[in-house]
């Protein structure tokens, strides 16, 4: 299984770019979602650390879509 190492092909680029596309703030979109900064951060930028399925969750709702609809699209995306 070949390992990505860009990091625009995670899920937390991924949701970065929603995030973004929304018009939100880091600390904004930390606050909507109840996520402290610090861990939103972390799961945004990072590889190896991901979302816990509460955390998407949060994030999709505060997104105005579910988190199975981030997955598709990310997936949809990656392929």
């Amino acid at each position: 299984m070949a390992h990505t190492t860009h990091t625009e092909n995670t899920l937390g680029a991924h949701v970065a770019a929603l995030i973004q596309q929304r018009g939100y703030t880091l600390r904004e979109f930390a606050e909507a979602t109840d996520i402290p900064l610090v861990t939103l951060h972390r799961r945004l930028r990072s590889q190896s650390v991901r979302f816990t399925y509460s955390e998407l969750a949060r994030a999709a709702a505060a997104l105005g879509t579910t988190a199975g609809a981030i997955i598709t699209a990310f997936e949809e995306q990656a392929a």
